[in-house]
């Protein structure tokens, strides 16, 4: 038997070499049982088990197991990055001073005082805005008044009308009609909307009937 045996995860390209580990597993073949434990110490063999694909799959299953659970108080969403703790946060803190109120809740100001549904809606929509629609609005129809054979069918509009613009605006779409071209009479007295917001509506030019 040769002393100097080729281990199996040695590679050559010389056929020469090849007719050597020929040879040497010959002379291997040829030698008596009782010396096979001593050729089987020379030999390393390789295993095509995966080690790290093994340990791979037992952390995946791990994973699997742990539906996204990182540790005891904490899941990984599915995201993969946002965290969520699975008990209450302590309620033995202090309260930041953000969360601290310090007044009661409720309008304050002038709002404290007022108690009609237009005189709130006036806060909102005062007489500077709408002064500043209607002046807007005003250089617009300037601008367009040639375009138009007669002047009523560009005629200046004023605060009145364009609240009454507004109102039609809540008006349709309380409704639910924004697509329609003209409004119901009934329908409006169903709603219980009051005659002299439709006539301020009329102002418009929106057909009801």
């Amino acid at each position: 038997m040769s002393q100097t045996k080729r281990p199996r995860s040695e590679s050559s390209t010389d056929p020469k070499k090849w007719m050597e580990w020929y040879n040497e597993m010959e002379e291997d073949e040829s030698e008596p049982e009782g010396n096979e434990s001593e050729s089987d110490d020379d030999f390393v063999y390789e295993s095509e088990h995966d080690t790290d694909s093994e340990q791979g799959a037992d952390e995946q299953s791990l994973d699997d197991e742990d539906e996204g659970m990182l540790d005891d108080d904490t899941y990984l969403a599915k995201d993969g990055m946002t965290r969520w703790k699975n008990g209450s946060f302590p309620l033995n803190v202090r309260t930041r001073a953000c969360n601290i109120i310090t007044h009661l809740p409720g309008p304050r100001n002038e709002a404290r005082e007022l108690k009609s549904e237009i005189d709130i809606y006036n806060l909102f929509l005062d007489q500077d805005i709408i002064g500043t629609i209607v002046e807007s609005t005003n250089i617009y129809i300037q601008k367009a008044r040639a375009k138009f054979g007669r002047e009523r069918d560009a005629r200046e509009t004023d605060a009145l009308e364009v609240r009454a613009l507004i109102g039609l605006l809540y008006l349709i779409g309380s409704l639910r009609c924004s697509k329609k071209k003209s409004i119901n009479y009934g329908t409006i007295q169903k709603a219980t909307v009051s005659n002299h917001v439709i006539y301020l509506c009329r102002k418009t030019g929106l057909d009801f009937f």
